[in-house]
């Protein structure tokens, strides 16, 4: 069972554009919200990771900000907001998330 959780934690991440399409930015330079920012946005898809943890702590949203991310810069984000997170089991956890734009940023 372990794993097949773990294999099913290591795909990629599932990502969806609402409609307009941006090159991609850089994984690092994509910031991490949990809640939408005041500054004006356009939110611009859906990104879905999960992240596999080993060890013997639950895994946390702030284990999966890595693949958010990744998931982000491939939709062009300039930031991605978590709007849920769910623990699969005691070593996966699902992390959906909103990727955004600022429209005054190239």
């Amino acid at each position: 069972m372990a794993l097949i959780a773990m294999l099913a934690a290591c795909g990629g991440p599932q990502v969806r554009h609402y409609g307009e399409h941006y090159p991609q930015t850089l994984p690092g330079e994509v910031e991490v919200f949990y809640s939408f920012p005041h500054e004006e946005h356009i939110k611009i898809g859906a990104v879905d990771v999960k992240r596999y943890k080993f060890g013997f702590s639950k895994p946390t949203v702030y284990d999966a900000v890595e693949k958010l991310q990744k998931a982000g810069a491939e939709l062009g984000a300039h930031a991605v907001v978590v709007v849920d997170s769910q623990n699969i089991d005691d070593r996966v956890i699902r992390v959906s998330g909103e990727a955004i734009r600022w429209p005054s940023k190239p």
